[in-house]
């Protein structure tokens, strides 16, 4: 054997040594869950709740996932890897949860070799893989049952990572095919993968160097990947808005995602330097950040976003890493908010990885001397990292355990009250069930007003219609604007046009003004709750039965107001003032609506 074939050897032995010892550390590390629990948050939609995954690995169950737009996703792999699992292991839930871990600790493995084959750096790809698969920030991904899909499709990404390497340095129709296939694997996995075209694109500058030669190919072959990507994000913003968990603009201004992705991207980087307070739920501010804050975080992303381009041919490292973790961050920032947490543990998955290149580089240093006082420090860091890894593992021991550790570190954490409510009355403990939800409430009213319309739901299927509205009414009273009440609500009026006379408070009845003034009732109370098109209905039904009637043109034209339809509401104003001048309502508003189309 050469000399060449020897070092080549005795690389690849190292190599798999570390790979080796990666997974072996990891998975003692995540040992621990095999004695875990389901918890009440996501584990009962996607497994023990599901009767189409509880039942296991049948023909049926497959086509539903292939098919399913389920808890806002469409992810038919995910699906289909729990219902394994239910088919191998039933529903242990300490048996999921260790596969979750053997996938958290081959992606581990996978990032090793990906980053490794593409700078030939052994030991920096090696810190780059263990702060990966011990730090804390990623507990939440492996140690949470409903999160398969994050360390499911990050093992397709690694894997195309590696194929694309392959296929970069000795391009072919059969290795690019590999790269593609990856990608549509880790996208029916979870739609994070969106983003890998970007960073492929990214380590063509760094380390690939596949630049060099020119800017043509390597966009060129980003295109189907591309493809790939807007399908999948097709998808996907269909699928969550079918279950209702976008937020709307009018919930949830621009300005206020736009602070909340600067912040939320700032406490990823605090949390990664020192994951002191990690738990499941942050709440959403919704506004209420201090503004200190936001400047201090605008200012520190601006500064190194700017150091990134400025020494991009010095430290190209540190562009493609701080480009990877700002990139990878843009689905899961909240610029377009799903759900009602401010950020999430489980977001920075694959985008620490980029911050992990960033570190490995900077400590690689020439003096021998010098490197030995790194190697010491950095493995006092893993150790640290390790030991608390392990701590943040032991609150998923079960739903009470992690949802009290989210009341000790948030604790206006009105989603952990929630959830321990419905611990504690699955275990029969219903007067702490009740102090719980009573806090959950009193934090968040909206919970009540989900209450209300869970209510409704059922009163308006048993085909008492009066009292459902009226339950959907109670709810907006307790959360104004919400919008699941104001949805049902909605739909309601538009599917059965009698709702409109049970929505406002009825009119004396007897006389023949009653059926109008009870339309008139209803336009009032419906423009009270925003609902402003039916608000118009409503109205217009009015005018219908009573032509002569000036109250019902005076709302009329307040919602058509509302509405920025300005001349009809004009109109409707004097109509009302010909049929009652001095009408206080028509003529006020109508001084005001003239005010503001500048007459």
């Amino acid at each position: 054997m050469s000399a060449d074939h020897a070092a080549l050897a005795a690389t690849r032995g190292r190599r798999r040594l570390i790979a080796a010892v990666l997974v072996a550390v990891t998975l003692a590390l995540y040992a621990q869950v095999a004695g875990h629990d389901f918890i009440t948050l996501d584990d009962g939609a996607y497994i023990t709740l599901n009767p189409n995954v509880s039942t296991g690995l049948t023909l049926e169950n497959v086509r539903w996932a292939l098919t399913a737009e389920h808890s806002g996703n469409w992810h038919p792999l995910t699906w289909i890897s729990h219902m394994l699992d239910v088919q191998l292991f039933g529903l242990d839930a300490g048996r999921h949860h260790f596969v979750s871990a053997l996938l958290h600790a081959v992606d581990a493995a996978l990032l090793f070799a990906a980053t490794s084959a593409m700078t030939g750096a052994v030991w920096p790809s090696a810190l780059v893989a263990a702060l990966f698969a011990w730090h804390p920030l990623h507990v939440e991904s492996v140690a949470w049952a409903a999160e398969r899909k994050d360390v499911l499709s990050t093992l397709f990404w690694m894997l195309a990572l590696l194929a694309y390497v392959r296929y970069a340095r000795r391009p072919s129709p059969r290795r690019y095919a590999g790269v593609v296939a990856a990608l549509a694997l880790g996208l029916a996995s979870k739609p994070m993968l969106v983003t890998l075209p970007f960073v492929l694109l990214l380590l063509d500058y760094w380390p690939l160097a596949r630049l060099r030669a020119g800017w043509r190919l390597p966009l060129l072959d980003k295109l189907p990947l591309l493809a790939l990507a807007a399908a999948s994000s097709a998808l996907t913003v269909h699928a969550q808005r079918e279950s209702n968990a976008v937020l709307e603009l009018v919930y949830s201004p621009l300005r206020d995602r736009a602070a909340n992705a600067l912040l939320s991207a700032t406490l990823y980087l605090r949390d990664t330097f020192w994951p002191a307070r990690l738990t499941l739920f942050y709440p959403h501010p919704h506004g209420s950040w201090e503004a200190w804050k936001i400047g201090v975080g605008a200012a520190l992303l601006a500064a190194v976003t700017l150091a990134a381009l400025a020494l991009a041919r010095r430290a190209p490292a540190l562009f493609t890493g701080w480009f990877w973790y700002a990139g990878t961050l843009v689905p899961v920032i909240g610029l377009v908010q799903v759900g009602d947490q401010a950020r999430a543990d489980r977001y920075t998955y694959v985008p620490l990885v980029g911050i992990f290149i960033v570190l490995a580089a900077g400590l690689r240093v020439p003096a021998a001397r010098a490197r030995r006082a790194v190697a010491a420090a950095v493995a006092v860091a893993l150790i640290a990292l390790a030991a608390a890894c392990w701590r943040q593992i032991g609150y998923w021991q079960s739903g009470l355990t992690v949802y009290q550790h989210g009341i000790d570190t948030v604790p206006d954490n009105w989603l952990a009250y929630l959830n321990i409510s419905r611990e504690l009355s699955n275990a029969g403990r219903q007067k702490e069930r009740s102090e719980a939800m009573s806090k959950a409430f009193a934090l968040n009213p909206q919970l009540k007003a989900d209450t209300y319309c869970n209510a409704a739901g059922i009163l308006i299927a048993q085909g008492d219609l009066a009292r459902g509205i009226e339950q959907l009414r109670s709810a907006l009273r307790v959360a104004p604007g919400h919008r699941e009440a104001m949805r049902r609500l909605r739909e309601l009026l538009r599917q059965r046009p009698e709702a409109y006379l049970l929505v406002g408070p009825e009119a004396a009845g007897g006389n023949r003004d009653a059926p109008a003034a009870r339309y008139v009732s209803a336009g009032n109370e419906l423009g009270r709750l925003q609902l402003f098109e039916e608000s118009v209905a409503a109205f217009k039904a009015a005018i219908r039965l009573r032509p002569d009637l000036a109250e019902a043109y005076a709302g009329l034209g307040t919602s058509l107001g509302n509405l920025r339809r300005f001349p009809e509401a004009e109109a409707a104003y004097r109509e009302a003032l010909r049929l009652k001048p001095g009408l206080p309502e028509a003529q006020g508003n109508l001084a005001t609506l003239l005010k503001a189309m500048g007459r």
